[in-house]
């Protein structure tokens, strides 16, 4: 169930009145009332949060302007994007281990014989790796373009 805004802006700011509430939300007080009553809308809302040094988007939810569930989408898929690619392989690679533990713990229970070795083992190649291997295919491709270069001025005389 939502909260309301005074309730909330008093969990940070203990004893704000409405008028430092009004000033706060950047509305007079007699407006103030009157959202308070019909509802206020998120710019109100990120204004209030922030002025008291709230967390604006834990206002919009805790105020039912935006859900939970709309959140977490955001927050994962942002994550997912700016993770580093060597933290999404650990998480692959965890995720498959324990997979197989399960899977393992379920054949035997199952009276069944352990699965076959993988074939295929991923292996996490340090940094350091990655890092020279990119710095290798830089030198490649500027090498390449000097090459073409070279070509076209042969071609010419």
């Amino acid at each position: 169930m939502p909260t309301d805004l005074m309730s909330y802006l008093r969990r940070y700011r203990p004893g704000l009145t409405r008028e430092e509430a009004a000033l706060v939300c950047g509305v007079s007080i007699a407006t103030l009332s009157r959202r308070l009553r019909e509802g206020l809308d998120a710019d109100e809302v990120l204004r209030a949060a922030r002025a008291i040094g709230a967390p604006p988007v834990e206002a919009l939810v805790e105020l039912g302007l935006l859900a939970t569930s709309e959140v977490d989408e955001a927050t994962q898929a942002t994550s997912v994007e700016s993770a580093p690619d060597r933290v999404l392989l650990e998480e692959l690679l965890e995720r498959a281990r324990e997979r197989d533990a399960v899977d393992a713990a379920d054949r035997d229970e199952a009276g069944l014989p352990p699965a076959p070795p993988a074939r295929f083992v991923p292996r996490v190649v340090p940094e350091a790796v990655v890092s020279d291997l990119h710095e290798t295919i830089a030198d490649a491709a500027d090498d390449a373009a000097d090459w073409e270069h070279e070509d076209e001025e042969r071609e010419r005389d």
